[in-house]
């Protein structure tokens, strides 16, 4: 499975800054797949840099500020291009 592709399902259902997505995965999918902040946070980055998803800081009073992650058009494109493609293909 490709934590990329895995980021963006996740993010199909909602926005989520990295805790969030990493908490959702923990929870749902198992503690044993293994995403840690040196997986995530480039996966991130890299589908952010493909125009797959669009970061927005939200400033916040009291805390650092957060990074909410959404995604765009054409990440939701890719995303289901990756699921109907065959096992081959990915």
């Amino acid at each position: 499975m490709s934590i990329d592709y895995t980021i963006l399902g996740v993010l199909i259902e909602s926005p989520a800054h990295g805790y969030s997505i990493k908490k959702y995965l923990l929870e749902n999918f198992s503690r044993n797949f293994g995403v840690n902040d040196g997986q995530l946070y480039p996966s991130l980055s890299r589908l952010e840099s493909r125009g797959w998803i669009r970061k927005r800081v939200v400033h916040q009073r009291r805390s650092p500020a957060k990074h909410l992650y959404r995604v765009t058009p054409a990440g939701e494109e890719a995303f289901h291009a990756w699921l109907s493609a065959g096992p081959d293909e990915n």
